[in-house]
């Protein structure tokens, strides 16, 4: 899910606040977040993983959370609904990307090692966290478990708040002995006054990932 002009539109707004959690029994993580923890950690890549490092990295941030007393559980995706064309363009850029080495380009010269998924889903095990892979896109299951289980998400989608969740953004976290401060995007019936019918229609056609919506331009023509 990709809606740049609503994520636009809220930073404008400058909907998120800086607040301290003390209360929260549990979060619930989106499992992209982990997608840029081995480039973050600093292990080296270009002759393979440093697993054990990376292992040591992930326990750390993790165990930030536990040792403050939260229940943690995280969703991961396994793959995106998308026709053949989307799966190609992707494809494609990925190809680009490790292809395309240019020095002094830090976008352009990493490349993820091949086993850095398993250690993420051994940390949680060893920690003992739940963690559930989806069988395609897994914003609508995190967003339902966000609701049912009434916990805010940590996730950089900070649009999820506009479908009824408090989102926290990751690298917003400071931690303290008292529980965690960070910046929160919480729902806001004032700054979007529409039914969920009505949200739910609005929030769909934004989606940029959607296979419909480069046909909205065609759409208001005619």
């Amino acid at each position: 899910m990709k809606m740049k002009l609503v994520r636009a539109y809220l930073k404008k707004k400058s909907v998120g606040v800086f607040e301290t959690r003390t209360t929260d029994a549990g979060i619930i993580i989106d499992g992209n977040y982990f997608k840029t923890t081995y480039m973050k950690s600093g292990c080296q890549f270009i002759l393979g993983g440093e697993y054990n490092r990376y292992a040591a990295y992930l326990r750390k941030i993790l165990t930030s959370f536990t040792d403050i007393g939260l229940k943690l559980y995280v969703i991961f995706s396994r793959s995106m609904k998308a026709d053949v064309d989307k799966r190609k363009e992707i494809h494609q850029k990925l190809m680009n990307k490790t292809d395309s080495i240019q020095p002094g380009r830090q976008e352009n010269e990493y490349c993820e090692p091949t086993f850095t998924k398993d250690v993420q889903r051994e940390v949680l095990d060893e920690l003992g966290i739940q963690y559930f892979v989806c069988e395609y896109n897994h914003s609508e299951a995190l967003i339902s478990l966000a609701i049912d289980y009434n916990m805010p998400v940590v996730t950089k989608i900070f649009e999820y708040c506009l479908f009824g969740v408090e989102c926290i953004v990751p690298n917003s976290i400071v931690f303290d002995v008292n529980g965690f401060g960070c910046t929160v995007y919480k729902p806001n019936r004032q700054l979007c006054p529409f039914s969920i019918e009505m949200m739910s229609i609005l929030l769909a056609i934004s989606d940029e990932d959607s296979s419909y919506y480069q046909h909205i331009p065609g759409m208001m023509m005619e």
